[in-house]
């Protein structure tokens, strides 16, 4: 924050309470999605490093 102020840079921090967990908002897309029906084979892995064009490719966007 500081550092922020000492170069003229605007920072915006989201409240501590609001950025301790990701598991609540995976569970909640998790819940999302098994409501509309929709669920994932078990074979489905985890990639934490996805660039943005392989993302894409997974979507079939061009």
């Amino acid at each position: 924050m500081e550092r922020a102020t000492q170069e003229q840079i605007q920072l915006t921090v989201a409240p501590l309470h609001l950025c301790t967990d990701n598991a609540a908002m995976i569970g909640c897309a998790g819940a999302l999605h098994l409501s509309r029906g929709e669920c994932s084979h078990l074979t489905l892995t985890a990639r934490s490093r996805l660039a943005i064009t392989d993302y894409a490719q997974l979507l079939d966007l061009p």
